[in-house]
């Protein structure tokens, strides 16, 4: 029976490669029912505003294990445990809190660390405050009983807890760019709150509310935030943190160069999962402010860490012109280049995928696999390919639609 059926197999598999290479039609229906398949996966991941782990529905017939890949702990995850599984009743009061949180710091960047975090995991977003107007008191001793807060709560706390352990620690209000911003918006009145930590004679930015949560708007049109851990917003380069963050007083750009609250609001928005790509923030700040490019690559979140070893910057790329794309991460399984309904595998060395590319469609998006039973892929940065007489830079507003994290 079982050579049988072994033998029915060959004979299919023969008869369809016979078919796929001699036949034109049967080749154009089987490519192009692949082609829709990977492409409606890629759609309905594309256009939600989180990055799932969702597979297809269609059954493996492997009998290897679907575990998914774990991240390398970083060298803050000890840090990060210790606050996070901070012991309740060390958190009574501020003083009690600090001097728990310090024991195993080594120096001031591992006390605002641990800080961070404790902060991060323990805090609330007062939604039920922003949705209504109507704020309890955002003192350090009142939002560690209520364990929620908005911006102000949150920086508040944040430098308690730094004084309490000596820290040199600011608190900083101004101009952000996050929930329920639009582009075009001009701003008038402060609305947010962060602070700055005075590291081995270096001033660091920390964002310690948009570190704490997530945030989607309801049916109702009302804000509902979700605990979510990042690490992001912790010790944010100047040039990065300009984008969204644009404080009251300039001296605390800490930029080179310091723009205007006019030119912050006719900066173009880059959301963080651009700069979590790894580009250089410098350049960019650079490039934005003198006009050399004002349209960057549309770019979107992904679970596993990604490094764009080398990727063009700008949105749009040249029709016809050899590029090269380049990805490093040790959490990947395959990259792909999907040109309008072009797919393309990017040759993987070791940790890098990368390959030199010339763009014919009118979209290019790269897209990222990180486990073997992935099904889908998921977009990481898209392109629009253009005419070299559209590639002037412009001075239209770009901001990406991908859902803004949560600022008071």
């Amino acid at each position: 029976m079982k050579r049988g059926l072994i033998l029915l197999v060959v004979l299919f598999a023969g008869l369809g490669t016979f078919l796929y290479s001699t036949n034109s039609d049967f080749k154009a229906e089987l490519n192009n029912w692949i082609g829709i398949a990977q492409q409606d996966s890629v759609r309905e991941n594309f256009q939600s505003d989180s990055v799932s782990n969702t597979t297809s529905s269609t059954k493996s017939t492997s009998t290897r294990k679907k575990i998914p890949k774990a991240i390398r702990p970083d060298k803050y995850a000890h840090l990060d445990k210790y606050a996070r599984e901070t012991p309740e009743k060390y958190s009574r009061n501020n003083s009690e809190l600090a001097d728990y949180l310090k024991r195993p710091a080594k120096n001031d960047l591992e006390k605002a660390r641990l800080i961070y975090s404790w902060i991060a995991t323990h805090i609330h977003y007062d939604d039920k405050g922003f949705n209504t107007g109507q704020y309890s008191e955002e003192s350090a001793d009142s939002v560690l009983i209520k364990r929620k807060a908005v911006c102000e709560g949150f920086s508040s706390l944040f430098q308690e807890l730094g004084h309490l352990m000596n820290l040199e620690v600011e608190k900083i209000s101004g101009f952000a760019k996050g929930y329920g911003y639009k582009p075009g918006d001009k701003f008038s009145d402060i609305d947010h709150a962060w602070n700055a930590v005075k590291i081995d004679g270096t001033w660091k930015l920390i964002d310690v509310t948009w570190g704490s949560s997530d945030s989607e708007t309801t049916d109702k049109g009302l804000l509902k935030s979700k605990m979510r851990f990042d690490p992001y917003w912790f010790c944010v380069p100047p040039e990065a943190f300009i984008f969204s963050h644009l404080p009251g007083d300039k001296d605390w750009q800490l930029t080179t160069n310091t723009i205007t609250l006019r030119e912050y609001e006719n900066l173009l928005f880059i959301n963080d999962s651009f700069f979590k790509l790894g580009f250089d923030s410098k350049q960019i700040f650079e490039k934005a402010i003198s006009g050399t490019s004002r349209e960057f690559v549309e770019t979107f979140p992904f679970e596993y860490p990604i490094n764009a070893a080398e990727l063009p910057v700008s949105r749009k790329i040249e029709r016809g012109r050899e590029c090269t794309f380049s990805i490093e991460s040790e959490y990947l399984e395959s990259v792909m280049i999907l040109d309008n309904e072009k797919w393309t595998e990017l040759k993987r060395e070791g940790n890098i995928f990368s390959i030199k590319y010339t763009p014919i469609g009118d979209k290019l998006k790269i897209l990222v696999k990180a486990n073997w039973y992935d099904k889908k892929f998921w977009a990481i940065a898209v392109y629009e390919i253009v005419d070299v007489k559209n590639l002037t830079a412009h001075n239209k507003v770009y901001v990406p639609l991908w859902g803004f994290v949560v600022n008071s």
